[in-house]
């Protein structure tokens, strides 16, 4: 048998239990790991079947699908009150991903936001959310929501693949 390296990743989910099921392409056999040990992959992993098929795998530890996406939205800083415009740049059931486009207007971790935007469907339905700071690097901001909606119908919809 001859082994062809490849570019071309696998893609496999992590549960809430932080295992991973990896599952060979080739002849479907699946196998449970500990997801922790390869938490800090950010290349990827190559797993070898007992079919003897070796293949690129990355564990995605994200618990909500996220679009890349690209729309004006606003945000209010509740610690400061300062208010400002954002462009959102990517968006899950869980969170967003924004960058700060109104200078001066600082927006550190852990801070609280309102933050509101349309989404860019046939309704331009109207989204406004409480979102607490995970990471600021310069005028870049994640955020996750605040009073998480598993059954959110708006961008339940709007993020369906």
């Amino acid at each position: 048998m001859k082994i062809i390296e490849t570019t071309a990743f696998h893609t496999f989910y992590a549960n809430t239990d932080d295992t991973v099921k990896i599952t060979c392409p080739k002849c479907n056999i699946s196998q449970r790991f500990n997801a922790n040990e390869h938490k800090s992959s950010k290349r990827g992993i190559k797993a070898r079947c007992s079919c003897g098929n070796v293949f690129r795998c990355i564990i995605e530890f994200r618990r909500h699908y996220r679009m890349t996406v690209n729309f004006d939205g606003e945000y209010r800083n509740e610690k400061t009150g300062d208010s400002g415009r954002m462009a959102v740049e990517s968006l899950s059931l869980g969170g967003i991903d924004f960058a700060n486009l109104t200078p001066g207007n600082l927006i550190m971790k852990n801070d609280l936001l309102e933050v509101s935007f349309h989404l860019d469907d046939s309704n331009k339905t109207f989204i406004q959310r409480k979102a607490k700071v995970t990471a600021s690097d310069k005028n870049m901001i994640n955020a996750v929501f605040i009073k998480f909606q598993p059954y959110d119908k708006d961008l339940g919809f709007y993020l369906m693949p």
